[in-house]
Protein backbone atom coordinates (compact mmCIF):
# COMPACT_ATOMS: atom_id res chain seq x y z
CA UNK A 1 0.00 0.00 0.00
CA UNK A 2 2.87 2.34 -0.89
CA UNK A 3 5.10 1.03 1.91
CA UNK A 4 8.73 1.66 0.72
CA UNK A 5 12.20 2.74 2.05
CA UNK A 6 14.20 5.50 2.41
CA UNK A 7 17.73 5.90 1.40
CA UNK A 8 18.31 5.60 5.19
CA UNK A 9 16.56 2.18 5.10
CA UNK A 10 13.45 3.94 7.11
CA UNK A 11 9.68 2.95 5.91
CA UNK A 12 7.99 5.20 3.83
CA UNK A 13 4.30 5.56 4.64
CA UNK A 14 3.35 7.37 1.58
CA UNK A 15 0.82 6.14 -0.30
CA UNK A 16 -2.95 5.38 0.01
CA UNK A 17 -4.00 3.62 3.23
CA UNK A 18 -6.23 0.72 2.86
CA UNK A 19 -8.75 0.17 5.89
CA UNK A 20 -12.43 0.60 6.83
CA UNK A 21 -14.60 3.74 7.16
CA UNK A 22 -14.03 6.13 9.96
CA UNK A 23 -15.94 5.21 12.63
CA UNK A 24 -15.06 1.28 12.52
CA UNK A 25 -12.06 0.18 14.59
CA UNK A 26 -9.65 1.79 12.07
CA UNK A 27 -6.44 -1.10 10.47
CA UNK A 28 -3.58 0.80 8.60
CA UNK A 29 -2.52 -1.05 6.18
CA UNK A 30 0.87 0.84 5.74
CA UNK A 31 3.12 2.19 8.55
CA UNK A 32 6.30 3.61 9.74
CA UNK A 33 9.70 2.33 11.40
CA UNK A 34 11.08 4.60 13.80
CA UNK A 35 14.55 4.61 13.41
CA UNK A 36 15.45 3.10 16.58
CA UNK A 37 12.79 -0.16 15.71
CA UNK A 38 14.20 -3.37 15.52
CA UNK A 39 13.06 -4.06 12.34
CA UNK A 40 14.98 -7.75 11.97
CA UNK A 41 12.42 -8.95 15.19
CA UNK A 42 11.19 -12.14 14.24
CA UNK A 43 7.93 -13.03 15.15
CA UNK A 44 7.21 -15.51 17.79
CA UNK A 45 4.65 -17.69 16.59
CA UNK A 46 1.91 -19.98 18.90
CA UNK A 47 2.32 -22.58 16.02
CA UNK A 48 5.99 -22.93 15.81
CA UNK A 49 6.99 -21.61 19.56
CA UNK A 50 11.16 -19.54 21.24
CA UNK A 51 12.56 -21.17 23.97
CA UNK A 52 12.02 -18.35 26.64
CA UNK A 53 12.87 -20.49 29.66
CA UNK A 54 16.36 -19.20 30.47
CA UNK A 55 14.47 -16.00 30.92
CA UNK A 56 10.80 -16.21 32.84
CA UNK A 57 10.92 -12.35 33.45
CA UNK A 58 12.40 -11.88 30.22
CA UNK A 59 14.70 -9.48 31.86
CA UNK A 60 17.11 -11.35 29.28
CA UNK A 61 16.50 -11.65 25.95
CA UNK A 62 14.76 -14.73 24.98
CA UNK A 63 16.74 -16.93 22.11
CA UNK A 64 14.14 -16.21 19.04
CA UNK A 65 16.10 -18.52 16.96
CA UNK A 66 14.86 -21.58 18.72
CA UNK A 67 11.11 -23.08 17.98
CA UNK A 68 9.73 -22.86 21.68
CA UNK A 69 7.00 -24.97 23.48
CA UNK A 70 4.31 -23.16 24.06
CA UNK A 71 1.94 -26.29 25.16
CA UNK A 72 -1.49 -25.16 24.85
CA UNK A 73 -3.44 -26.72 28.11
CA UNK A 74 -7.54 -26.87 27.80
CA UNK A 75 -9.43 -25.66 30.34
CA UNK A 76 -10.82 -28.14 32.73
CA UNK A 77 -14.16 -26.36 33.78
CA UNK A 78 -18.02 -26.55 34.59
CA UNK A 79 -19.64 -24.66 30.74
CA UNK A 80 -21.59 -22.91 32.88
CA UNK A 81 -20.51 -20.15 35.32
CA UNK A 82 -22.04 -19.46 38.46
CA UNK A 83 -24.09 -16.60 38.83
CA UNK A 84 -23.02 -13.63 41.07
CA UNK A 85 -24.10 -10.77 42.57
CA UNK A 86 -21.98 -7.12 42.82
CA UNK A 87 -22.71 -5.51 46.52
CA UNK A 88 -22.34 -3.42 47.16
CA UNK A 89 -21.62 -0.77 44.47
CA UNK A 90 -21.29 2.81 43.99
CA UNK A 91 -23.20 3.99 40.41
CA UNK A 92 -21.50 7.27 38.94
CA UNK A 93 -23.14 9.19 36.19
CA UNK A 94 -25.64 6.48 35.73
CA UNK A 95 -27.33 6.28 32.51
CA UNK A 96 -24.72 7.33 30.58
CA UNK A 97 -22.33 5.58 28.04
CA UNK A 98 -19.05 5.21 30.17
CA UNK A 99 -16.08 4.38 27.87
CA UNK A 100 -13.59 4.23 30.05
CA UNK A 101 -12.82 4.59 33.74
CA UNK A 102 -9.29 4.95 35.97
CA UNK A 103 -8.59 5.86 39.55
CA UNK A 104 -5.50 8.13 40.74
CA UNK A 105 -3.02 7.81 43.20
CA UNK A 106 -4.75 10.38 45.30
CA UNK A 107 -7.98 7.89 45.92
CA UNK A 108 -9.74 9.70 42.51
CA UNK A 109 -12.00 8.57 39.94
CA UNK A 110 -11.80 9.54 36.54
CA UNK A 111 -14.41 8.77 34.21
CA UNK A 112 -14.95 9.08 30.66
CA UNK A 113 -18.09 9.64 28.35
CA UNK A 114 -18.14 10.88 24.45
CA UNK A 115 -18.29 14.48 25.30
CA UNK A 116 -17.27 14.87 29.19
CA UNK A 117 -14.31 13.75 31.45
CA UNK A 118 -15.44 13.76 35.06
CA UNK A 119 -13.07 14.03 37.81
CA UNK A 120 -14.56 12.49 41.57
CA UNK A 121 -12.20 13.55 44.58
CA UNK A 122 -11.96 11.05 47.20
CA UNK A 123 -15.79 12.01 49.41
CA UNK A 124 -17.25 14.00 46.82
CA UNK A 125 -20.64 12.53 45.09
CA UNK A 126 -20.73 15.08 42.62
CA UNK A 127 -17.95 15.53 39.84
CA UNK A 128 -15.86 18.29 38.60
CA UNK A 129 -16.33 18.12 34.74
CA UNK A 130 -14.19 18.87 31.72
CA UNK A 131 -14.48 19.13 28.17
CA UNK A 132 -12.83 21.45 25.66
CA UNK A 133 -14.33 24.74 27.35
CA UNK A 134 -11.27 23.73 29.71
CA UNK A 135 -8.85 23.30 26.81
CA UNK A 136 -9.06 19.80 26.62
CA UNK A 137 -8.62 18.54 22.88
CA UNK A 138 -6.97 21.78 22.01
CA UNK A 139 -10.24 22.99 22.46
CA UNK A 140 -11.45 21.23 18.88
CA UNK A 141 -14.85 19.77 18.58
CA UNK A 142 -14.17 18.41 15.26
CA UNK A 143 -11.65 17.02 13.04
CA UNK A 144 -11.21 16.05 9.02
CA UNK A 145 -9.36 12.57 8.47
CA UNK A 146 -7.50 12.11 5.83
CA UNK A 147 -6.07 8.77 6.02
CA UNK A 148 -8.42 6.04 7.62
CA UNK A 149 -11.19 6.64 5.90
CA UNK A 150 -9.85 6.31 2.36
CA UNK A 151 -8.81 9.37 -0.64
CA UNK A 152 -11.96 11.02 0.58
CA UNK A 153 -11.69 13.91 3.74
CA UNK A 154 -14.06 12.71 6.43
CA UNK A 155 -15.03 15.05 9.37
CA UNK A 156 -15.68 13.58 12.16
CA UNK A 157 -16.30 14.33 16.25
CA UNK A 158 -13.67 15.00 18.33
CA UNK A 159 -14.79 12.48 21.68
CA UNK A 160 -13.01 11.81 24.46
CA UNK A 161 -12.01 7.47 24.43
CA UNK A 162 -10.24 6.57 27.60
CA UNK A 163 -8.14 7.53 30.77
CA UNK A 164 -5.79 6.68 32.95
CA UNK A 165 -5.07 8.62 36.47
CA UNK A 166 -1.67 9.36 37.75
CA UNK A 167 -0.80 11.61 40.61
CA UNK A 168 -3.49 13.13 42.42
CA UNK A 169 -5.64 15.70 40.31
CA UNK A 170 -3.72 14.12 37.41
CA UNK A 171 -4.68 12.23 34.82
CA UNK A 172 -3.86 11.63 30.92
CA UNK A 173 -7.46 11.66 28.73
CA UNK A 174 -7.02 9.84 25.26
CA UNK A 175 -9.85 11.17 22.53
CA UNK A 176 -10.82 11.30 18.94
CA UNK A 177 -9.10 13.51 16.77
CA UNK A 178 -6.59 15.34 18.83
CA UNK A 179 -4.55 12.41 20.39
CA UNK A 180 -4.36 12.91 24.38
CA UNK A 181 -3.83 15.60 26.83
CA UNK A 182 -2.17 15.23 30.69
CA UNK A 183 -4.96 17.38 32.74
CA UNK A 184 -3.60 18.56 36.56
CA UNK A 185 -6.59 19.84 38.45
CA UNK A 186 -6.94 20.47 42.31
CA UNK A 187 -8.22 18.13 43.93
CA UNK A 188 -10.32 20.09 46.69
CA UNK A 189 -11.72 22.97 44.04
CA UNK A 190 -11.05 21.84 40.26
CA UNK A 191 -9.44 24.33 39.40
CA UNK A 192 -7.14 23.15 36.18
CA UNK A 193 -3.72 23.94 37.32
CA UNK A 194 -1.91 22.39 34.37
CA UNK A 195 -2.83 20.83 30.68
CA UNK A 196 -0.92 19.52 28.01
CA UNK A 197 -1.99 19.23 24.68
CA UNK A 198 -0.42 16.56 22.90
CA UNK A 199 0.64 17.42 19.15
CA UNK A 200 2.63 15.62 16.23
CA UNK A 201 5.40 18.48 15.46
CA UNK A 202 8.39 17.86 13.30
CA UNK A 203 10.54 17.27 16.46
CA UNK A 204 9.05 14.87 18.08
CA UNK A 205 8.56 12.80 14.76
CA UNK A 206 11.05 11.22 12.05
CA UNK A 207 10.91 14.62 9.89
CA UNK A 208 10.61 12.82 6.80
CA UNK A 209 7.45 11.18 7.72
CA UNK A 210 6.33 14.11 9.46
CA UNK A 211 3.55 14.60 7.15
CA UNK A 212 2.06 11.33 7.15
CA UNK A 213 2.34 11.25 11.31
CA UNK A 214 0.21 14.11 11.01
CA UNK A 215 -2.22 12.00 9.03
CA UNK A 216 -2.12 9.00 11.30
CA UNK A 217 -0.98 10.02 15.21
CA UNK A 218 -4.63 11.43 15.46
CA UNK A 219 -6.56 9.22 18.18
CA UNK A 220 -6.17 7.32 20.95
CA UNK A 221 -7.72 3.66 22.21
CA UNK A 222 -6.21 3.14 25.30
CA UNK A 223 -4.05 4.72 28.04
CA UNK A 224 -1.44 3.44 31.07
CA UNK A 225 0.45 4.76 33.52
CA UNK A 226 3.56 3.99 35.13
CA UNK A 227 4.26 6.46 38.00
CA UNK A 228 7.53 4.80 38.57
CA UNK A 229 8.46 4.31 35.09
CA UNK A 230 10.86 6.07 33.32
CA UNK A 231 11.74 10.32 32.91
CA UNK A 232 9.85 10.91 36.00
CA UNK A 233 6.93 8.64 34.99
CA UNK A 234 5.51 7.61 31.68
CA UNK A 235 1.88 7.21 29.94
CA UNK A 236 1.91 4.98 26.88
CA UNK A 237 -0.97 5.92 24.54
CA UNK A 238 -2.59 3.29 22.26
CA UNK A 239 -3.94 4.68 18.91
CA UNK A 240 -4.97 4.35 15.81
CA UNK A 241 -1.67 3.69 14.28
CA UNK A 242 0.82 2.29 17.02
CA UNK A 243 1.26 3.47 20.82
CA UNK A 244 3.32 6.86 21.92
CA UNK A 245 4.77 7.51 25.37
CA UNK A 246 4.25 10.77 27.08
CA UNK A 247 6.75 11.69 30.47
CA UNK A 248 6.96 14.06 33.11
CA UNK A 249 4.04 12.75 35.42
CA UNK A 250 5.34 13.00 38.52
CA UNK A 251 7.70 15.94 37.56
CA UNK A 252 9.07 17.60 34.43
CA UNK A 253 11.63 15.85 32.24
CA UNK A 254 14.28 18.69 31.69
CA UNK A 255 16.36 16.51 29.15
CA UNK A 256 13.95 14.62 27.37
CA UNK A 257 11.09 15.54 25.02
CA UNK A 258 7.68 14.83 26.99
CA UNK A 259 5.70 13.76 24.01
CA UNK A 260 7.43 10.52 21.64
CA UNK A 261 5.48 8.76 19.13
CA UNK A 262 5.20 6.60 17.74
CA UNK A 263 6.49 3.18 17.56
CA UNK A 264 5.16 -0.07 16.13
CA UNK A 265 5.71 -4.04 16.41
CA UNK A 266 7.26 -4.85 12.48
CA UNK A 267 7.45 -8.69 11.93
CA UNK A 268 9.58 -8.07 8.96
CA UNK A 269 12.29 -5.92 7.61
CA UNK A 270 11.41 -3.26 5.07
CA UNK A 271 12.36 -5.75 2.10
CA UNK A 272 9.41 -7.91 3.58
CA UNK A 273 6.79 -5.41 3.96
CA UNK A 274 3.80 -8.21 3.86
CA UNK A 275 5.42 -10.73 6.28
CA UNK A 276 2.29 -11.31 9.45
CA UNK A 277 0.57 -13.43 11.34
CA UNK A 278 -0.70 -17.10 9.87
CA UNK A 279 -4.19 -15.51 9.27
CA UNK A 280 -5.19 -16.99 6.28
CA UNK A 281 -5.49 -14.19 3.52
CA UNK A 282 -3.49 -11.54 5.40
CA UNK A 283 -0.98 -9.56 3.46
CA UNK A 284 0.11 -6.99 5.59
CA UNK A 285 0.80 -6.26 9.72
CA UNK A 286 1.27 -3.05 10.02
CA UNK A 287 -0.01 -2.70 13.49
CA UNK A 288 -2.00 0.13 14.45
CA UNK A 289 -5.17 -0.27 16.79
CA UNK A 290 -3.67 -0.75 19.92
CA UNK A 291 -6.76 -1.70 22.47
CA UNK A 292 -4.30 -3.18 25.05
CA UNK A 293 -1.25 -1.76 27.08
CA UNK A 294 -0.37 -3.35 30.26
CA UNK A 295 2.65 -2.43 32.52
CA UNK A 296 5.30 -5.45 33.41
CA UNK A 297 6.82 -6.37 36.70
CA UNK A 298 10.03 -5.21 35.19
CA UNK A 299 8.42 -1.54 34.16
CA UNK A 300 8.41 -3.11 30.44
CA UNK A 301 5.20 -2.61 28.43
CA UNK A 302 2.79 -4.96 26.63
CA UNK A 303 1.01 -3.37 23.75
CA UNK A 304 -1.94 -5.42 21.46
CA UNK A 305 -2.70 -4.87 18.53
CA UNK A 306 -4.91 -6.81 15.78
CA UNK A 307 -2.47 -9.50 14.79
CA UNK A 308 0.21 -9.43 18.32
CA UNK A 309 0.86 -9.30 21.75
CA UNK A 310 4.46 -7.41 21.78
CA UNK A 311 6.75 -6.17 24.57
CA UNK A 312 8.65 -3.19 24.67
CA UNK A 313 11.34 -2.75 27.27
CA UNK A 314 11.22 0.66 29.30
CA UNK A 315 12.00 0.96 33.05
CA UNK A 316 14.13 -2.61 32.76
CA UNK A 317 16.64 -0.38 30.58
CA UNK A 318 17.07 2.04 33.81
CA UNK A 319 15.08 5.46 34.75
CA UNK A 320 16.67 7.46 32.05
CA UNK A 321 15.35 5.01 29.05
CA UNK A 322 13.37 7.03 26.29
CA UNK A 323 10.70 5.64 24.07
CA UNK A 324 12.99 4.84 21.74
CA UNK A 325 15.92 3.14 23.30
CA UNK A 326 14.91 -0.24 23.33
CA UNK A 327 13.48 -2.47 20.47
CA UNK A 328 10.56 -4.98 20.91
CA UNK A 329 11.88 -7.69 22.75
CA UNK A 330 9.11 -10.56 21.57
CA UNK A 331 5.93 -10.34 19.61
CA UNK A 332 3.51 -13.12 20.09
CA UNK A 333 0.70 -14.11 17.65
CA UNK A 334 -1.83 -15.59 20.69
CA UNK A 335 -4.85 -16.58 18.36
CA UNK A 336 -3.43 -18.73 15.68
CA UNK A 337 -5.30 -18.66 12.04
CA UNK A 338 -7.56 -15.81 13.03
CA UNK A 339 -6.47 -12.15 13.77
CA UNK A 340 -5.99 -11.57 17.33
CA UNK A 341 -8.07 -8.52 17.72
CA UNK A 342 -6.63 -7.79 21.29
CA UNK A 343 -8.82 -5.41 23.42
CA UNK A 344 -7.37 -5.65 26.72
CA UNK A 345 -4.06 -6.98 28.23
CA UNK A 346 -3.67 -7.19 32.20
CA UNK A 347 -0.20 -8.98 33.88
CA UNK A 348 -0.47 -10.58 36.61
CA UNK A 349 1.75 -10.94 40.35
CA UNK A 350 3.83 -13.23 38.80
CA UNK A 351 4.21 -11.61 35.43
CA UNK A 352 1.92 -13.71 33.14
CA UNK A 353 -0.19 -11.88 30.97
CA UNK A 354 -3.89 -12.05 30.50
CA UNK A 355 -5.12 -11.15 26.64
CA UNK A 356 -8.71 -10.30 25.77
CA UNK A 357 -10.16 -10.22 22.21
CA UNK A 358 -13.12 -8.52 20.81
CA UNK A 359 -13.75 -11.94 18.60
CA UNK A 360 -11.67 -14.86 20.15
CA UNK A 361 -12.45 -15.02 24.07
CA UNK A 362 -9.87 -15.20 26.25
CA UNK A 363 -6.00 -16.16 26.68
CA UNK A 364 -3.41 -16.54 29.37
CA UNK A 365 0.54 -16.60 28.68
CA UNK A 366 3.06 -17.92 31.48
CA UNK A 367 5.38 -16.03 32.60
CA UNK A 368 7.73 -17.61 30.89
CA UNK A 369 5.54 -17.77 28.28
CA UNK A 370 6.01 -21.98 27.93
CA UNK A 371 2.34 -22.05 28.51
CA UNK A 372 -0.69 -20.89 27.11
CA UNK A 373 -4.52 -21.64 28.18
CA UNK A 374 -7.60 -20.03 26.43
CA UNK A 375 -11.13 -19.61 26.89
CA UNK A 376 -14.20 -19.53 24.88
CA UNK A 377 -18.08 -19.93 25.28
CA UNK A 378 -17.41 -23.41 24.79
CA UNK A 379 -15.15 -23.11 28.17
CA UNK A 380 -17.74 -21.07 30.31
CA UNK A 381 -17.10 -17.81 28.93
CA UNK A 382 -20.30 -15.94 28.54
CA UNK A 383 -19.39 -13.86 25.56
CA UNK A 384 -16.39 -14.35 22.84
CA UNK A 385 -16.44 -10.56 22.15
CA UNK A 386 -14.71 -8.90 25.20
CA UNK A 387 -13.84 -5.41 26.25
CA UNK A 388 -11.53 -5.21 28.54
CA UNK A 389 -9.36 -7.43 31.43
CA UNK A 390 -8.13 -6.45 35.00
CA UNK A 391 -6.39 -8.38 37.47
CA UNK A 392 -6.85 -7.71 40.78
CA UNK A 393 -4.90 -8.03 44.27
CA UNK A 394 -6.25 -11.75 44.77
CA UNK A 395 -5.07 -12.25 41.77
CA UNK A 396 -8.76 -12.95 39.97
CA UNK A 397 -9.34 -11.96 36.57
CA UNK A 398 -12.12 -9.87 35.63
CA UNK A 399 -13.52 -9.66 32.23
CA UNK A 400 -15.89 -7.23 30.21
CA UNK A 401 -17.88 -8.49 27.43
CA UNK A 402 -19.39 -6.53 24.72
CA UNK A 403 -22.97 -7.38 25.77
CA UNK A 404 -23.12 -9.99 28.16
CA UNK A 405 -21.94 -8.38 31.39
CA UNK A 406 -18.95 -8.97 33.57
CA UNK A 407 -17.05 -12.36 34.14
CA UNK A 408 -15.15 -12.96 36.63
CA UNK A 409 -12.16 -16.13 37.14
CA UNK A 410 -10.40 -17.23 40.20
CA UNK A 411 -7.36 -19.45 39.24
CA UNK A 412 -7.32 -20.44 42.84
CA UNK A 413 -9.92 -23.09 42.52
CA UNK A 414 -10.18 -22.48 38.39
CA UNK A 415 -14.13 -21.35 38.21
CA UNK A 416 -16.48 -18.33 36.55
CA UNK A 417 -18.49 -16.30 37.76
CA UNK A 418 -21.02 -14.20 35.80
CA UNK A 419 -22.38 -10.68 36.85
CA UNK A 420 -25.10 -8.89 34.05
CA UNK A 421 -28.07 -6.90 35.41
CA UNK A 422 -29.92 -9.02 37.61
CA UNK A 423 -26.25 -9.28 39.43
CA UNK A 424 -25.67 -5.29 40.26
CA UNK A 425 -24.21 -3.72 36.70
CA UNK A 426 -26.68 -1.29 34.96
CA UNK A 427 -26.52 -2.43 31.76
CA UNK A 428 -25.13 -5.57 30.02
CA UNK A 429 -22.54 -3.54 27.40
CA UNK A 430 -19.28 -3.26 29.10
CA UNK A 431 -16.68 -1.34 27.44
CA UNK A 432 -13.73 -1.44 30.24
CA UNK A 433 -13.15 -2.73 33.30
CA UNK A 434 -10.07 -1.41 35.96
CA UNK A 435 -8.20 -2.39 38.85
CA UNK A 436 -7.67 0.49 41.18
CA UNK A 437 -3.91 -0.41 41.60
CA UNK A 438 -3.03 2.85 43.76
CA UNK A 439 -5.53 2.03 46.68
CA UNK A 440 -4.35 -0.85 49.54
CA UNK A 441 -8.67 -2.69 48.87
CA UNK A 442 -9.45 -4.44 45.90
CA UNK A 443 -11.28 -1.66 43.92
CA UNK A 444 -12.62 -2.59 40.63
CA UNK A 445 -14.51 0.51 38.49
CA UNK A 446 -16.33 -1.00 35.30
CA UNK A 447 -16.84 1.09 32.48
CA UNK A 448 -20.54 0.19 31.10
CA UNK A 449 -22.83 1.59 28.84
CA UNK A 450 -24.99 3.10 31.54
CA UNK A 451 -22.91 4.58 33.86
CA UNK A 452 -19.41 3.50 36.03
CA UNK A 453 -19.54 1.25 38.64
CA UNK A 454 -17.26 0.56 41.97
CA UNK A 455 -17.24 -2.37 43.45
CA UNK A 456 -14.87 -3.05 46.12
CA UNK A 457 -16.38 -6.11 48.13
CA UNK A 458 -14.90 -9.73 47.98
Amino acid sequence: SGAGTTPDGAVSEGGQPIGPPIRARPDAAAADAAAAVDLDAPVVDAASPADLSVAPDLAVAPDLARPPDLTMVAPDMALAPAPGHLSPVTLLVGGQNVLDASTDEGGGIWVVTASTVYYFPPGRNNPFAYAQGQGLARGEYTWTDTYFSGPDPYVAPVIFTAVAGATAGQAVIGNEGAIADRLIVDPATGAVLRLDNMKVTPENSNPAEYPEHLKRVVATHSVVVDLNGTLNGTAYIGGWHGFSAFHGLRADCTSCMAFEEHQHYLPGPPAQPNECDDTPGDTSCWDGDVWGLAISPQGDVWAGDRHFAQLLPQRSLGPNAGFFDGTFKVGIDVFTMVKDEIHGLAVDGNGGLWVASSKNGLAYLSPNLQLRRFWTTNDGLASNRLHGVAVDRRGDVWVGTESDGLMRYRPSDDQWTHYNGAGGLPSNDINNVYFDKYGAGNRIVIATALGAVVYSGN
